[in-house]
């Protein structure tokens, strides 16, 4: 595999870095050097994407890629001052988005995992579906090649959805909201006019809220796939000991009891299935709803 050399030492990244994060006037120089970081980053991003989209070929998910700008991350130094420019995981970055479980969401990071096991350091996954940031839940794993970091984001569709929205709001009332900061101006009306109004922070809780509802609805199908998954396992093994004569009468037991439930199943989860996509549409339309024409 070809290096990547980045045109700074790690000393004058980190110094590069202070001096972008100290509120102070940039100077064209600066911003010239992070642009030819920039430049080598986005060299390794096109050989994770490439790879990426070679070992995903044949599967009907979204695959987009970007270099963050200069201006997002001076914004990000500033923000985070204890956040160096070398430890920054996410200057190139890949998106992975499709209509998937959990369960393949799962799959697929484990699949990203091994197809790049780094030259470096091992591939490090973040999971923001139990630890969600400002409400935003998803998959990350951080891949390398030549030393260097591309952030890799797996999204379900309704993940991606409530990001997309959220995004929508942090844009018309600040970008600080992605990060947790407190709300500005909660008490003003996000569409004046109408007979009872509703506030930016009735709003922004609402949308909170739908992020807690994509979870509990892809949560109920994931256990629910793992219970269908299970069962004919056991059913199969109970059925072997059976027929090798070596299976107990609690064994016996224990197999029609499963074959009821697999019976049971099928039925359930075709009506499970039915809800999810009745929930499914209805977050969409609640999302799309809350999110258009906001002030």
């Amino acid at each position: 595999m070809t290096s990547l050399q980045l045109p700074l030492s790690r000393s004058q990244m980190h110094a590069l870095g202070k001096r972008l994060a100290s509120g102070q006037r940039t100077d064209l120089e600066d911003l010239q050097k992070l642009e030819s970081i920039l430049s080598v980053f986005g060299v390794a991003l096109d050989k994770i994407s490439s790879e990426a989209r070679r070992v995903l070929e044949g599967r009907t998910l979204a695959v987009t890629s970007r270099v963050k700008t200069t201006n997002t991350i001076v914004q990000k130094l500033q923000r985070e001052r204890t956040m160096s420019l070398k430890g920054m995981r996410d200057l190139a970055g890949l998106r992975i988005v499709g209509s998937m479980s959990r369960l393949e969401q799962d799959d697929l990071v484990a699949l990203l995992v091994a197809t790049f096991p780094g030259d470096s350091r091992p591939p490090r996954v973040v999971d923001r579906r139990h630890e969600p940031s400002a409400g935003y839940r998803a998959v990350h794993v951080v891949v390398t090649t030549s030393d260097l970091d591309v952030e890799v984001q797996v999204r379900t569709e309704l993940q991606d959805l409530w990001a997309n929205s959220f995004e929508i709001l942090a844009d018309r009332w600040g970008r600080e909201l992605r990060y947790g900061a407190p709300l500005r101006s909660p008490e003003t009306a996000v569409w004046p006019g109408q007979a009872r109004e509703t506030t930016r922070g009735q709003l922004l809780a609402a949308v909170v809220l739908a992020s807690d509802t994509i979870d509990t609805v892809e949560s109920g199908v994931a256990e629910l796939s793992t219970f269908a998954r299970g069962v004919p396992s056991e059913t199969a093994a109970l059925k072997r000991a059976h027929q090798n004569r070596s299976a107990t009468p609690k064994e016996l037991f224990r197999r029609r009891e499963l074959m009821l439930q697999a019976e049971a199943l099928a039925g359930g989860a075709e009506a499970a299935a039915v809800r999810w996509q009745e929930r499914h549409a209805l977050v969409i339309r609640q999302l799309e709803r809350l999110t258009t024409d906001v002030v």
